[in-house]
This record gives structure tokens, sequence and C-alpha cells, in this order.
């Protein structure tokens, strides 16, 4: 689980007052540790504290289990974006629904808005957009700079490693994102509402390029109990 923002002092949370649990070893797997500053959740209170609740919850909805650590990042979403076309697919490595550490890759094709079957070369629903300040002259120029049609959320939920998307261009041409060259090593995330994903790399990729790289929304996108949806 992921936050960007400012500390502030002690609140109440709805958690607190939970019985301790055995302290869980965060290994070496896809959801162990990676970058940002661990911090306690109680110690977060108002607007804040409660963005945090709610992406806590929906590890526990997607993972079955709750998270291990909540840690924030130095990088904020951008204020502008530049739609290149529909995600095709999704593919991810997480531990959900397992043992800590024990991961399982999973590739998700994203259905059409309208709910009927997706037509791989045909279908359209979930947006792709990527960071206008990291974007290509040639897609701001073709596509134009805009601002997500949904807000950020004050926190984000960790679902796994960001293993790659296939995109149904504006154009009609087909581009995949590899992890293995211009995504290596980053995170998929998802808003609390489950109605947003996000690309974040916490260190420099190749191209120097880092933090929110993408994101994915639209369409009937979120995340559930049975994985990604929509």
């Amino acid at each position: 689980m992921s936050t960007k923002r400012k500390r502030s002092s002690k609140r109440s949370s709805k958690r607190s007052s939970k019985p301790s649990e055995p302290k869980r070893n965060i290994g070496p797997g896809a959801m162990g540790h990676g970058a940002g500053t661990v911090i306690d959740p109680d110690e977060v209170r108002g607007d804040e504290g409660k963005a945090i609740d709610s992406a806590m919850d929906r590890y526990e909805v997607f993972h079955a289990k709750k998270p291990m650590e909540v840690v924030e990042v130095r990088h904020d979403p951008p204020q502008f974006v530049v739609c290149i076309g529909f995600a095709v697919s999704t593919s991810y490595r997480t531990d959900k629904w397992y043992a800590d550490g024990k991961d399982t890759d999973y590739k998700h094709l994203h259905d059409e808005e309208d709910g009927r079957p997706y037509h791989y070369d045909l279908g359209h629903g979930v947006q792709f957009f990527e960071n206008a300040d990291l974007a290509s002259p040639s897609d701001v120029k073709k596509n134009g700079r805009t601002r997500m049609p949904k807000k950020y959320p004050k926190a984000w939920t960790r679902l796994g490693k960001f293993l790659g998307s296939d995109i149904r261009r504006n154009d009609s041409s087909f581009q995949e994102v590899d992890s293995n060259q211009s995504a290596r090593d980053c995170w998929l995330l998802c808003s609390p509402s489950g109605d947003m994903l996000a690309i974040y790399s916490p260190h420099p990729q190749r191209d120097g390029s880092e933090g929110f790289l993408a994101f994915m929304c639209g369409g009937n996108l979120r995340v559930i109990e049975d994985g990604i949806d929509g």
C-alpha cells in the first residue's frame, strides 16, 4: 500500500482497536518492500487517514490478507496526461490468495465498455494514459494533453509487480508495454475505489523516467476479490 502525502499528528484509527497479530516478514517476492518510507497509518488523521484506510480495505479485498506495510512515496501523479488508446490487457505478478512470497503471474483481458466479450483487435473501453511529462513529443502532438477523467486518490493500493500491457492505439496500431524494456520493476497500483490502475516506477528507468508512468481507467474497470475486472 502506498501513499503520497504529508505526515500529520496521531489520530484515532478504526484499525487501532483490533488485537495485534503476529508480525509477517517482508520477503523478496513481488510484494516485498521495494521503495518508499515506511509509515504508521495510525499516525495519520483527517481525509488522508480515511484514504489510507480505504486503500488498506481494497488491499484486503484483492489479496485476501492484510498489507504488511504502508509506505510514503516521493512522486506525485502528473497534472496532465496523454490518452494514447485503449488497454487490451494487463499482466502482473503477485502473491494474492497465497502465502507471502508465493508469486503467481496473471494476465487480464479488458472488456469492452458495453460489457460484451472483448475482441482483441476491435474492442475498447479502458483508456490508457501516459504521463504527459514523460510522453514522446510525437504522442503529445498526435493526441494532445488532457487531465485524467477521474480524480487521483490520496492513497493507492499495491496489487503487485507490473509485467506488461497491450494497447490498441488511437491510430488502430498495437503497442506492447514490456516490463523488461520500458517499465522494469514497476508496481501495479489501483485506486481505493478500484476504478483506476496506475503503473508506478519507484526507481529511474533506462530513459530516466520514474514515478507515475501511466494510468488506466474507464469502461467497466474495477478491482474486486476475484482480481481485476472490466
